[in-house]
C-alpha cells in the first residue's frame, strides 16, 4: 500500500473526476486534429499546439490536486 499520510480516504475521489476531463480531453484531440484536417487546413503547428497545452494542463491539474490532498 502506499505510505502516504491521508488525512481522509474520501479525498481520493477528487482524483476520480480529473481522471475522466482527462481521458476525454485525450480523446478530444485527434478528433479536433482531424476536423482541422477535414477542413483542409494541413500545418503542423495546431497539433503541436494542442500537445503542448494539452501537457502543460495536466501538469497543472496533476500539482493543484497533489497539492490539495497532502
Amino acid at each position: 500500500m502506499l505510505n502516504v499520510p491521508w488525512r481522509n480516504p474520501w479525498e481520493l475521489l477528487y482524483i476520480v473526476p480529473c481522471a475522466v476531463v482527462a481521458n476525454v480531453l485525450y480523446l478530444a484531440g485527434p478528433a479536433v486534429d482531424s476536423y482541422i484536417r477535414w477542413l483542409g487546413y494541413r500545418e503542423s503547428w495546431p497539433r503541436m499546439a494542442m500537445f503542448t497545452v494539452g501537457t502543460a494542463f495536466s501538469a497543472l491539474l496533476a500539482i493543484v490536486i497533489l497539492v490539495e490532498i497532502l
